[in-house]
């Protein structure tokens, strides 16, 4: 049996989500990102109860919900700054017994890219073409360069 390869076009979370999920079933992943660097873009994200079951079939949930926290208090607020609406959260999760978790961007982009280990990132190198002939699948990069792959994952 030959190995299964697959490209992942984006190394943002969706990407380094589905490189880990890739790993895990024995396939070989090679992540290509358009960026020079990998920087964490916004502040904090929510991950609702089925992205953190997602999560703990990644095996990265205890690590995030250890880096976040349950919601407390959400406000609404307008541009100006004035509070539009309160919530307070603390009962609805409790009640729920939810595992709902609120962490910063960066950390989580961070445990995902720890449990995803060494893999091969290519910084600076664009996806341009997809190609899909015969049943065979390649990416080509704004360099020229074919890569074909089993799988190829845009995200």
């Amino acid at each position: 049996m030959s190995e299964r390869t697959a490209v992942v076009v984006g190394a943002g979370i969706g990407g380094l989500a589905a490189a880990i999920a890739l790993q895990r079933s024995g396939v070989t992943v090679r992540i290509l990102e358009r960026s020079a660097t990998l920087q964490p873009v916004g502040f904090g994200i929510t991950l609702a109860p089925n992205a953190m079951a997602a999560l703990e079939h990644l095996g990265v949930a205890g690590a995030i919900g250890r880096r976040g926290h349950p919601p407390q208090l959400i406000e609404i607020r307008h541009p100006d700054g004035k509070t539009i609406r309160r919530v307070d959260m603390t009962p609805i999760w409790k009640a729920a017994r939810s595992s709902m978790v609120m962490v910063q961007r960066s950390a989580l982009q961070e445990t995902l890219l720890n449990a995803l280990g060494h893999p091969r990132i290519e910084l600076s190198t664009e996806a341009t073409a997809l190609h899909h002939e015969d049943g065979a699948v390649s990416v080509t990069t704004a360099t020229g360069l074919t890569l074909r792959a089993d799988i190829v994952i845009g995200a």
